[in-house]
């Protein structure tokens, strides 16, 4: 039995008190319980632990205590009992009598609860943790399964061009100002730094007039109609994996400023050539999401090829001429890729999926290869 200050709300019929637990509660066996769907005999309704979710929380609190430091959980987890808690109003003071409400169902923030759970161990620091919850009182699971849907329908995770944004923020405060411990996964991708450039590179290609993709891109909280436009998150991941990657010859050999307009430059070009054999002024999807991974995977082989045969002359024309001269070259049967009726709406561009893109991508690095052949002896791609 236990006491401990907390806060009563009152939700109709629903009673709610607003404390915390000590991690050294966390860690005691029978101390919660979470019913997980099950689906051989359909009881439960929490969806399964997602357990590299919760060992990261684990990692996260594990290495701020190795440091020195204080991470923190602040947000509440929820917990509920079908038992009436004893609740001294003169002093807002909960007691807990473990025999009799333990163990408590988890209907929100299991992953939470888990994660300091495997934290704690041996660690003093652990064990004294706190974590703030709300816990209900006189609840049937009935009733705890109902507040689960509605906490977990009614919510929305951050949108990922959001979090990209965040990430950003925190590259440019790294090395410069204090941060306190960041989760690994976190951690690992504001030491690469990659996020930075691309989302750089994204706010470039939407900004810039020259730009095919000017005005074109859904950024974080826009809430304008999606229609016809391409959506940051995605856009970034891409740039992220085929240009700010070592296979791509411009990542590490060119300032950013440079990089933004090299790529801008090579979507230009790409534009240039499928609107000068559109004829019939049909709105082609060369830039939507299949479009703009077959075109940046390529990058890597097209940029190589640019070194190899004319230096580092990425000017427009440039560009356009070897996007021409490959379109000659690669074998006839991917060279409708390179007329603007195979881009069309509800024929083949529409529906691309990333291996027959890859594929693509491979029989052109053979076309570039070919070229780089006759123009330059002994080139490497």
């Amino acid at each position: 039995m236990s006491e401990r200050p907390a806060t009563r709300v009152q939700q109709g019929e629903l009673t709610l008190y607003l404390t915390y637990l000590t991690g050294r509660e966390i860690a005691t066996p029978n101390f919660y319980n979470i019913e997980r769907f099950e689906p051989s005999t359909k009881k439960g309704f929490q969806r399964f632990l997602n357990e590299r979710r919760a060992n990261e929380l684990a990692d996260f609190l594990k290495d701020g205590w190795s440091k020195g430091e204080d991470p923190t959980i602040p947000t509440p987890a929820f917990l509920a009992t079908d038992q009436k808690l004893q609740f001294d109003a003169s002093r807002n003071m909960l007691t807990i009598d473990t025999e009799v409400a333990c163990p408590f169902n988890v209907v929100d923030g299991q992953h939470r609860l888990e994660g300091v759970r495997a934290a704690v161990g041996d660690d003093v620091r652990g064990k004294d943790f706190v974590l703030p919850v709300t816990i209900a009182d006189g609840l049937s699971e009935d009733l705890q399964m109902y507040h689960f849907f509605v906490i977990n329908s009614t919510q929305k995770s951050v949108d990922q061009s959001l979090q990209q944004r965040i990430t950003n923020k925190f590259i440019e405060k790294y090395k410069t100002d204090n941060l306190p411990s960041l989760p690994r996964t976190l951690e690992r991708e504001v030491r690469r730094g990659t996020q930075a450039g691309a989302t750089e590179m994204v706010d470039h290609l939407n900004r810039e007039r020259g730009s095919p993709l000017h005005g074109r891109v859904q950024l974080a909280n826009d809430p304008s109609p999606l229609r016809g436009r391409l959506k940051e998150a995605p856009l970034a991941n891409m740039l992220k994996q085929q240009v700010y990657t070592a296979s791509n010859p411009i990542e590490g050999r060119e300032l950013e400023p440079t990089k933004r307009r090299i790529v801008a430059n090579y979507l230009a070009a790409i534009h240039s050539y499928y609107e000068e054999l559109n004829s019939e002024g049909n709105d082609l999807l060369i830039f939507n999401t299949s479009g703009m991974y077959f075109f940046l995977a390529l990058s890597k082989w097209f940029f190589a090829a640019i070194y190899n045969t004319v230096g580092d002359d990425f000017r427009v024309e440039t560009q356009l001429d070897l996007f021409a001269q490959l379109a000659d070259e690669v074998d006839d049967n991917m060279r409708s890729v390179f007329y603007p009726d195979w881009w069309v709406s509800g024929r083949e561009g529409s529906s691309m999926n990333r291996a027959k893109a890859n594929d693509f991508v491979e029989k052109c690095n053979e076309a570039l290869k070919r070229i780089q052949g006759s123009a330059h002896e002994g080139a490497k791609v």
